[in-house]
């Protein structure tokens, strides 16, 4: 027999509304949700639990199955006790969420704690901060010998900021930070005002640069004029008003590891970094650069150009001593906040040493005076954790040994 659905049978006669077929009635169960495995067989009844009040946690109205929409009376809602069978709707009230523990430092700045004070990072900061003075030293015979001019005389140059720079500090009156600038200022001009002098022998009269560098280091040194101001104006026996001191840059003073060493040191050392990069970009990107590196690597050529080679050599060898004179004000209103006779301690000559060592590259000339710092920051933090590997001399030896 052919079974086919008679097609006539749907077919729509005129005059009667469609309806929609019958649904088969469902139970009255349809709507409940049970729990259960599709695999096992059904469960025994569990014994009715009582509270330690004798009244049971289920009442007997509440263990039947009823459908979803069906509502207890308020008194008979009560918190079921175990798995139940029927899941149906309740109405909880929202409680608020516990607030959050909040740790005294903002999120994301830990501190450093017993890692920041290692030896490794506690040398590798004072590496920062005794090779700044270098960094401006460094880049002043730079631009000097960028120039043609080998200035012998930043020793001396560094010992003349050094006391001047201390006599600004000490007698001119004003808010701290005007006066720190200013004292920067007057060690610039008197560094610039030895440089002066080496400029006018050496271009002028045409005198032999070591010659009269080494003349100016022991004239302005530390048996000469920087000696004499010292005490003359009674220097020695009053400590600095005013100093430059650790700043707290971005709040990352605590950051593990870069917090002491990048994070917290003085504003004489962030602008060290400032003048690398505006002293590279002017010897590679500028006119004037170009020109001085044609008037140092040729003068005869520079000459023929048009450029004047006189002009340019003054200019950098002032500019030079003006630098030499801030890295001795480092040591003086930075460092040592005093005026010690010959308190650069030969930073000079390492600062000439590290020129040749940087190839006459700025960027060289940081990390090479970042390199002798730490050898002179080495001696004191062993000597201040009382570590006697090798005798202190051995320690501080090591820079001279270096250049």
């Amino acid at each position: 027999m052919h079974l086919r659905r008679d097609r006539r049978a749907g077919r729509r006669r005129p005059g009667r509304e469609l309806r929609p077929p019958a649904r088969p009635a469902q139970p009255a169960t349809a709507a409940v949700r049970l729990h259960g495995h599709r695999r096992r067989s059904a469960r025994a009844l569990q014994p009715v639990r009582r509270r330690g009040d004798g009244i049971s946690a289920r009442r007997p109205e509440e263990r039947r199955l009823r459908p979803s929409g069906c509502r207890l009376p308020v008194g008979s809602r009560r918190r079921d006790a175990g798995h139940l069978p029927l899941q149906r709707p309740r109405r909880r009230v929202a409680r608020a969420l516990p607030h959050p523990h909040h740790s005294e430092q903002p999120c994301g700045r830990r501190g450093g704690g017993p890692v920041n004070n290692g030896i490794v990072i506690v040398v590798l900061a004072s590496a920062v901060t005794y090779g700044t003075p270098l960094v401006y030293a460094a880049l002043g015979e730079l631009l000097a010998e960028r120039s043609g001019v080998l200035n012998l005389g930043v020793e001396g140059m560094m010992l003349v900021g050094a006391v001047m720079g201390f006599w600004a500090v000490q007698r001119i009156g004003g808010p701290g930070g005007l006066v720190l600038v200013l004292a920067v200022g007057v060690a610039a001009v008197a560094g610039a005002a030895v440089a002066l002098i080496h400029a006018f022998l050496v271009i002028t009269l045409r005198a032999s640069q070591i010659v009269s560098g080494l003349a100016l280091t022991i004239f302005a040194g530390a048996a000469g004029l920087s000696s004499y101001l010292g005490n003359d104006l009674n220097l020695a026996d009053s400590p600095a008003r005013h100093g430059f001191r650790a700043v707290n840059a971005f709040g990352l003073h605590d950051l593990p590891i870069l917090g002491p060493i990048v994070f917290a040191q003085t504003w004489l050392v962030y602008a060290s970094w400032v003048c690398v990069v505006l002293v590279a970009l002017y010897l590679a990107r500028t006119r004037p650069g170009l020109n001085v590196r044609a008037v140092g690597e040729s003068p005869a050529a520079a000459d023929a150009m048009g450029i004047n080679v006189v002009r340019y050599r003054y200019a950098h060898t002032l500019v030079g001593g003006a630098f030499a004179g801030v890295g001795g004000a480092c040591f003086s209103i930075s460092i040592l906040n005093q005026w010690v006779d010959g308190l650069t301690n030969g930073a000079g000559w390492i600062a000439i040493a590290l020129v040749i060592f940087s190839f006459w590259r700025p960027h060289l000339c940081l990390v090479g005076a970042y390199l002798f710092g730490a050898f002179q920051a080495l001696p004191l933090t062993l000597q201040a954790r009382e570590v006697t590997v090798l005798p202190t001399e051995v320690y501080e030896s090591l820079p001279y040994v270096m250049t």
